[in-house]
């Protein structure tokens, strides 16, 4: 049951191009498209990597941390539960793939959250345009100089020394970047 189930909600996602879905979870409107594997999974069990949120959580609690970089926010997921539960923390979300920043942005305004910041571009080792690229259409996750893909988008990428001026703050990361991490890091 617990492969059965999302598989026929995909299925019946794209049967019916009735993917897209809003849900109010923890006090939070998220926006979600049921046909990406990280949304179905949200959307039927109202969690995902709670073991890695909740170490967030006690990290950004017992630092008493200024910053949360979500770097690779895809849809935001962990920015905008950060958001919801600490009030004065300084959230950037940091995503290269414009329909995700648009769906951060679109939850962003919904929940009338003041304290994110989205930024649209890639974060590596050097700043220019990159190329990122999928096997489909519809996926949130883009690698970066993919080859032999369906879809391809530009973005910007950037250092985070050329992003942010920001010494002397306390910062808790979380990056998800498609297999770029150690240029991100970089």
């Amino acid at each position: 049951l617990k492969r059965l189930i999302p598989s026929i909600i995909k299925r019946y996602a794209f049967t019916f191009s009735n993917y897209e879905r809003e849900i109010n979870h923890e006090g939070i409107i998220f926006n979600l498209d049921i046909r990406h594997l990280i949304d179905r999974t949200f959307y039927i069990n109202r969690k995902y990597e709670e073991e890695n949120f909740q170490d967030l959580v006690d990290i950004i609690k017992n630092e008493n941390s200024d910053y949360f970089f979500d770097v690779g926010a895809c849809w935001g997921i962990y920015s905008l539960r950060l958001a919801k539960k600490f009030n004065s923390l300084k959230i950037k979300a940091i995503e290269p793939i414009k329909r995700n920043v648009n769906r951060i942005n679109s939850s962003v305004d919904k929940n009338n959250f003041t304290n994110i910041q989205v930024l649209h571009t890639a974060v590596g080792d050097q700043n220019g345009i990159i190329l990122l690229g999928s096997n489909s259409d519809w996926s949130p996750n883009y690698k970066i100089n993919e080859t032999n893909v369906e879809v391809t988008e530009e973005s910007a990428i950037k250092t985070m020394d050329d992003l942010f001026d920001l010494n002397n703050q306390k910062i808790v990361m979380k990056i998800d970047v498609e297999g770029f991490e150690y240029e991100t890091l970089k």
